[in-house]
């Protein structure tokens, strides 16, 4: 709680992920939250997981952010960054309810319903750059999808897929997924 002195006025943007460390035959599994201000990321606070190397889950996962809502209030939060192994039904509920808007990427496998059809990402995004789509149907929410072409840090074409709930802020989307683009 003391990092919470550290941290600028105004909205944070926060990043969840999960990183893997081992200590001789010792392994820990760590579910993170960052907060990130002006190109500096300040952890705040992070949870130990039990299921060595395993993925978190929705419970884990709504137990970490919690505490932190709890800590510095849903208003505080301008928005929440996470990658692929961050999806599923119930984490989207969670963030809706608490009204947390975010960036969540998604596999560039999973299947994006238009209209009756589902597709690949691959396949609506075409021989364009990029593609916004707003009101897509995704378990059960109403939510915008963003596709961009980008480099990765191997210097190769990669697919940037990113499920959002602020599709009123959608244009706002491609300046900060400049920011978080360096996360992944």
């Amino acid at each position: 709680m003391l990092m919470v002195l550290f941290l600028p006025k105004g909205k944070l943007h926060l990043s969840l992920d999960r990183t893997e460390w081992d200590f001789g035959s010792q392994q820990w599994n760590v579910l993170m939250l960052t907060a990130y201000s002006e190109g500096v990321g300040l952890p705040l606070w992070w949870s130990l997981l039990d299921n060595n190397s395993g993925n978190s889950n929705t419970q884990d996962r709504t137990k970490l952010l919690t505490q932190v809502v709890t800590l510095l209030g849903s208003e505080r939060i301008g928005s929440l960054c996470a990658d692929r192994e961050f999806i599923g039904k119930d984490w989207y509920k969670w963030l809706l309810n608490n009204k947390i808007r975010f960036f969540l990427r998604l596999p560039k496998s999973h299947h994006i319903q238009v209209g009756q059809h589902l597709m690949k990402p691959e396949s609506i995004l075409g021989d364009r750059k990029k593609a916004l789509l707003d009101n897509i149907q995704i378990a059960d929410f109403q939510l915008s999808v963003a596709l961009e072409r980008v480099v990765n840090q191997k210097g190769e074409s990669d697919l940037l897929v990113v499920l959002t709930n602020s599709f009123a802020y959608i244009d706002s989307f491609l300046q900060t997924s400049v920011e978080y683009r360096n996360l992944f």
